[in-house]
């Protein structure tokens, strides 16, 4: 009679702990483009003269990448 391995699924200890600097090299894609749309922000809005309004949605986009990241 042949003997059956069982495999066991893979535990959160065996991925390692999420650290926030692997939190963070994971989703670099994501912190680019936050960066992209702050920039824009700032460039096209400022043009405007609307530098508040740069400033919130720079905010706003901060904010939604810290929740993201958290």
């Amino acid at each position: 009679m042949a003997e059956h391995e069982t495999s066991t699924p893979a535990t959160t200890a065996d991925l390692g702990s999420a650290s926030f600097w692997r939190v963070v090299r994971d989703q670099r894609k994501t912190i680019a483009v936050a960066i992209v749309l702050s920039i824009a922000a700032y460039w096209i809005l400022g043009q405007l003269g609307e530098w508040r309004l740069a400033g919130c949605i720079a905010g706003g986009v901060a904010l939604g990448l810290v929740n993201h990241l958290t």
